[in-house]
């Protein structure tokens, strides 16, 4: 199944995965993804939210997740082995303004071959309560973007077109700087990440 979102304005509180790109019959394997299943943002503006705090991810495909544009903000389950990211194959960001937040899960993150830049933090031993504000700002304090969570974070990624390579930035929770990234390549890591562990569906 290929799923493409190419424009509109969709908010939807799933309790399990919001979006999920899988084939009916086919084998399942972790970490192998299926060429067959494509989630694909192209434009719009998406607002998805996990609400089954155990289980259940936001952008999930089984195979390869691609952001081209629009902008994404998913929220994940936060105390479990799903998060607000999960593909088989890879995740590619080329563009747009992603924020994913939510738990570790199992630590899928986007692919250095993105032709846009992401910034990954995350902290395994304590969380953020919901209406968490997220702020992503440049090395001048110039804010960059801001996004106010609706439920529990435990990390956080980041990406937008102005992240550029060279550049200084900062994620700031509730005021307060939790990373602070050089950016080298097209992720950059901090803080802890997810055990690779997680359900196969």
């Amino acid at each position: 199944m290929q799923i493409t979102i190419k424009g509109g304005d969709l908010t939807i509180y799933a309790y399990d995965d919001f979006f999920n790109a899988g084939e009916k019959g086919a084998q399942k394997t972790i970490d192998v993804g299926n060429p067959n299943c494509v989630l694909q943002i192209d434009g719009g503006i998406i607002h998805a939210y996990v609400t089954n705090n155990r289980e259940g991810d936001t952008l999930d495909s089984n195979g390869a997740i691609i952001i081209n544009g629009g902008e994404a903000y998913a929220e994940g389950s936060y105390d479990g082995p799903d998060s607000a990211l999960d593909s088989d194959g890879e995740i590619i960001v080329n563009g747009g303004i992603l924020v994913a937040t939510g738990g570790l899960g199992r630590g899928e993150l986007p692919e250095q071959t993105s032709k846009q830049n992401s910034l990954y933090w995350g902290n395994s031993k304590s969380s953020y309560s919901k209406g968490c504000v997220v702020t992503l700002k440049d090395a001048s304090g110039k804010v960059m973007l801001t996004y106010t969570t609706v439920q529990v974070l435990k990390c956080a990624v980041v990406s937008t077109p102005e992240i550029a390579a060279g550049g200084n930035y900062s994620i700031e929770l509730n005021g307060s700087k939790v990373a602070y990234f050089t950016v080298t390549s097209a992720l950059m890591t901090q803080g802890d990440k997810g055990n690779g562990g997680g359900f196969s569906w």
